[in-house]
């Protein structure tokens, strides 16, 4: 009886994600049909079963970081990418006591941004009477350094709770094989330890840290971990900082030094793409940036540039429209910012944006990122064409502004579903589509 494989085989929702998940990587129409067909799936684990089943050495590829540098990940033939992404679906469901609460990265559930109010709650809470109110963490090429015997300790625990299987054996093979693809096309042997690319990867950087989250939740500290990136907040966060320290130490990991930062009350910082002062939330740099593309694309740099008219169903349907995610830009932003002054400072690029729209002087400043600014980040640099546009079109019809939606959002749901659906009636009636 192999009961981790039989179940994994039965559970349609699983291959229903995987093959999503594939979809949205656009892999080949027909190898996700495959993937739908029963009797293709009945060969596939039957293969597996009896060992027949291999998976081709993965080929490396380049992807940009946010600093503008490249990580190499590692990239599977298309049908093992949806056999990893149901199997690691599979890890998380029925061993999800190997990721320990503290570890937010790669559950289901867990956003972003509900992990950012959970650390400003605790900010606010433990953290105020603090100068130095902890330690923000990078860990030093995290994927590619963990011993494989952790790896093994991983597939073993697994074992334990849910039998020996053919699957397991299946990824104990890949992950001791060292085969690769190089960029130019030639095989080449290296260890790749988790293997960034590989989906099997994330259950893996879960759990393999388990006893590190679980040591460092024991202590008198706030403790937070998503994947590579480490929080550690409170009145006794130096002392855990070291008993961390010592334990990726003992583990053959190191911290990213460069990227270790000593958190003080009086300066805002980034974690999980928000930023957090004093138990206050905002945007961080990168995701203001990603704000003021997606405003000038839709508005001012838009490929067919029309008046605010025009523009401004463009920028409901991004704002409301919902989308892969389940939700528009507004939803995933409104239940998480606290700083009014920026929500302010973001209505008004919008409509600063949408006047440019009329006027063609399109000319206008950015907005730029403040890490002392006090009651938000977002700092304005305006100019002429800003002053001019504004004392010609001093008023934009039918935009509602997000610090009213916010309001909305938190007070009067029903209605802030209302605002939203009108506006986006408006922009279907227009024939925009989000961008």
């Amino acid at each position: 009886m192999d009961a981790f494989l039989d179940r994994l085989f039965d559970d349609d929702a699983i291959w229903e994600k995987a093959i999503a998940g594939g979809a949205e990587k656009h892999i080949k129409t027909k190898i996700l049909e495959d993937f739908t067909d029963p009797n293709y799936r009945d060969a596939l684990k039957s293969r597996i079963q009896d060992g027949k089943k291999s998976i081709k050495p993965p080929h490396e590829a380049q992807v940009p970081k946010d600093d503008g540098t490249m990580r190499t990940v590692y990239v599977n033939a298309a049908e093992d990418r949806i056999l990893f992404a149901a199997i690691n679906e599979a890890l998380f469901r029925y061993c999800p006591d190997m990721v320990h609460p503290s570890c937010m990265s790669y559950k289901s559930g867990v956003g972003c941004g509900k992990v950012a109010r959970e650390v400003a709650r605790y900010i606010k809470a433990s953290c105020q009477s603090l100068d130095h109110i902890g330690w923000k963490i990078d860990l030093s090429k995290y994927f590619d350094t963990v011993d494989r015997k952790y790896i093994e300790q991983v597939f073993e625990a697994v074992a334990s709770r849910l039998g020996p299987s053919a699957l397991l054996t299946l990824l104990d093979i890949y992950y001791h094989d060292d085969r690769l693809q190089a960029l130019d096309g030639h095989m080449f042997e290296k260890y790749t330890s988790l293997r960034q690319g590989c989906a099997v990867a994330s259950f893996l950087a879960d759990s393999v840290l388990y006893p590190v989250d679980d040591a460092m939740s024991r202590l008198d500290v706030g403790f937070w971990r998503y994947s590579d990136d480490i929080l550690i907040l409170g009145p006794h966060a130096d002392a855990a900082f070291e008993a961390c320290s010592e334990m990726l130490k003992d583990m053959g990991l190191s911290m990213n030094q460069k990227k270790i930062e000593r958190l003080t009350n009086d300066k805002w910082f980034t974690f999980l793409g928000f930023s957090l002062r004093d138990g206050e939330i905002s945007l961080s740099k990168k995701r203001l940036g990603n704000f003021q593309k997606a405003v000038r694309d839709r508005t001012i740099d838009a490929a067919h540039p029309a008046g605010s008219e025009k523009a401004m169903p463009r920028i409901a349907s991004w704002l409301y429209e919902k989308g892969e995610s389940g939700y528009g830009y507004a939803e995933g932003i409104l239940p998480v910012l606290t700083s009014v002054q920026d929500l302010k400072q973001m209505d008004a690029y919008i409509l600063d944006c949408l006047r440019a729209c009329d006027t063609g002087r399109t000319k206008l400043g950015g907005l730029g990122y403040n890490k002392s600014g006090n009651g938000g980040v977002i700092q304005r640099g305006r100019g002429r064409n800003v002053t001019e546009n504004r004392k010609k079109r001093p008023h934009i019809d039918g935009y509602t502004p997000l610090t009213y939606m916010r309001s909305l959002y938190r007070n009067a749901p029903a209605a802030y579903t209302t605002y939203a659906n009108l506006m986006l009636a408006g922009s279907r009636a227009m024939g925009m589509d989000a961008m």
